[in-house]
Order: C-alpha cells, then structure tokens, then sequence
C-alpha cells in the first residue's frame, strides 16, 4: 500500500526526494497512512477540485479491499 502512494506521488512531484509516507495503525484496526510533501508540490498533490488526491485515495482503497484491511490516507505539507 505503501509502495503504491509513493510512487504515485513522486511521479506527480517536483521534488521527489522530499516525498514521505508514514504508516501507522488506526484505532478501529486499519492502516492509516500519512503522505507529506514539499509546500510547492501540494497543487499537484490534489489537483484541481480534489481530484487527484481523490483517484489516490480510491486506487488505495481498491488495493486495500484486496488485500483485506481498510485504509486511510491523509495528506500533509512538509517543511520548505
């Protein structure tokens, strides 16, 4: 699941390298995952309206419906 969001947000970022994903358990059981990227790159992150950080979330939710869990993706900004 991991895998999959980094290397769908570094195709879409200026700055790759400062691509991060932090995997924690939520309460209910699932996996919550945070994506944090540069400041400059949240426009590309969430495209217009929402619609890309939106296909993120829905191509998440697919790969984790397969895999059995549930999953959540929040984004955030990195320093810079």
């Amino acid at each position: 699941m991991k895998a999959l969001v980094a290397h769908i947000a570094k195709g879409l970022c200026s700055h790759p390298e400062s691509v991060t994903i932090e995997e924690t358990e939520s309460p209910d059981g699932g996996l919550a995952l945070t994506l944090r990227v540069h400041q400059g790159d949240l426009p590309a992150i969430i495209g217009r309206n929402g619609r890309i950080i939106r296909a993120i979330r829905a191509l998440m939710a697919i790969r984790a419906a397969k895999c059995g869990v549930k999953a959540t993706l929040s984004l955030d900004s990195g320093e810079g």
